[in-house]
């Protein structure tokens, strides 16, 4: 898997490409957690999953977990453009209730959001 994170204003921004699977949904964990630590200001995150073929139930706890810790810090997760595999799965396991799912999405967005450089 590989996950390219940035920090855009209050929110951080990662493209995953590959699997998030029981073989490296801990790398997911420990990449948003990092920037989740580094920065208090963070707020939302944002995981651009089209190219994410496939998620496992070891997957789908790495989501549930970030999910929860940004609802306490009164933020939220976002899953950008998911690909038609990841939003089944999402879909099947109740989580699309959870985080919001966000079709057709750019970096712009955020801005519309009202995230802040700061």
């Amino acid at each position: 898997m590989i996950i390219n994170a940035e920090k855009i204003g209050t929110a951080i921004v990662a493209r995953i490409q590959g699997e998030l699977d029981m073989a490296n949904a801990d790398q997911l964990r420990a990449s948003i957690d990092e920037k989740l630590d580094q920065y208090e200001t963070i707020r939302d995150v944002y995981l651009i999953c089209d190219a994410v073929p496939f998620i496992d139930s070891s997957g789908l706890a790495v989501l549930l977990g970030r999910y929860r810790k940004l609802e306490e810090r009164g933020g939220k997760l976002f899953i950008a453009n998911p690909s038609p595999q990841a939003r089944r799965v999402m879909e099947l396991s109740g989580l699309s209730k959870l985080v919001g799912i966000c079709d057709n999405w750019n970096p712009a967005d955020l801005q519309q959001r009202g995230v802040t450089n700061g």
